[in-house]
């Protein structure tokens, strides 16, 4: 997607997400780098998937939802593609060891461009290996979309889920052109052709006609929220009015399955799967095995890497507000 595509992109994602994006879409430090002093860290950073214990892939959904790849480099801060996380969801059914699937989200959501898609991916495949989803802290907008598609949903006692809507921000610059003395004549086949180009005013009917489309799209995501938590259409259509929902509240609600942390989530991933082979007698035995067949060590190697991960990105966003406030010196960068 293009800038001002991504600006124009209808949103599943929680509204305090999404005013940030909006100011750093719209404004004029805008790029393919983002702001000045911030580096924007996409999915290739990331590996598709990575193997706790051998037998269970985690694929990480990290930041703000975008679709391609690319996109996520016009972006501040982290993102995720559906293209990476299509990838690793991909690789580790087709891997012949892994046993089960875990997503491990951490995200408000983002355009809705693909989620749907990879939304039924996620329930095909449940039929083939078992898929877990974990909330994170945070799971809202296309990020609960696509948890709620899993086998199962958990969440940590604080996670913030739900945020069930769409929405859209539309931009109606006509007056900015009219101050500068310009204007614009659109020549188009039908009404609604055009609707949001820069400069032309949009009325009353170009708004409805954005809104039939976000209902539209809404009402997808709260049909496939039904299927996929296994509630009724009416309780879920109670919520999708975008409100946010914590910890136990959101287990009450039939949103979250329970509270768990993410080594209880990583212990039990393979609950319901094949068994492993059974070892050649004498072979080397691994770390000792909790519920389910994940050892503690190897899913606390994966909590201290996500750890290390985590604080790395803290550091580097640290020293890059710093450098964005000292001034450059005469005759470094930008100077002549």
């Amino acid at each position: 997607m293009s800038m001002p595509m991504l600006m124009d992109a209808m949103w599943a994602i929680r509204p305090q997400a999404l005013e940030p994006l909006v100011d750093v879409l719209a404004g004029p430090g805008a790029g393919p780098r983002g702001a000045p002093g911030r580096s924007a860290r996409g999915p290739g950073r990331r590996p598709a998937y990575r193997v706790v214990n051998d037998d269970v892939a985690v694929v990480r959904v990290l930041g703000v939802i975008v679709k391609h790849g690319r996109d996520a480099a016009r972006l501040w801060g982290e993102a995720t593609s559906i293209d990476a996380i299509a990838d690793g969801l991909r690789r580790g059914l087709a891997a012949p060891g892994i046993r089960a699937v875990v997503l491990h989200i951490e995200s408000p959501g983002g355009v809705t461009a693909g989620v749907a898609e990879l939304a039924g991916e996620i329930v095909a495949a449940g039929s083939k290996k078992p898929v877990t989803a974990y909330a994170d802290d945070i799971a809202t907008g296309g990020a609960y979309w696509l948890g709620s598609q899993a086998g199962a949903f958990y969440g940590s006692r604080a996670a913030a889920v739900g945020s069930i809507g769409i929405a859209a921000v539309v931009r109606d610059t006509s007056r900015r052109a009219e101050r500068l003395g310009i204007r614009y004549h659109v020549i188009r086949s039908g009404r609604y052709k055009a609707v949001g180009v820069p400069g032309v005013p949009i009325g009353a009917g170009d708004l409805a006609d954005i809104e039939r489309r976000v209902e539209a799209v809404a009402g997808l995501f709260a049909a496939d929220v039904a299927r996929g938590r296994r509630m009724g259409q009416a309780a879920v259509d109670e919520l999708r009015d975008g409100r946010t929902v914590i910890g136990p509240d959101a287990v009450a609600a039939g949103l979250l399955d329970g509270e768990r942390s993410l080594g209880q989530v990583l212990a039990s991933a393979t609950a319901g799967a094949p068994a492993r082979p059974t070892p050649a007698p004498g072979a080397a035995r691994g770390a000792d095995v909790g519920a389910g067949g994940i050892s503690a060590t190897a899913a606390e190697a994966y909590i201290a890497q996500v750890a290390r991960e985590a604080a790395a990105r803290v550091r580097a966003e640290m020293r890059a507000s710093y450098a964005a406030r000292i001034p450059q010196r005469p005759g470094g960068p930008g100077h002549g």
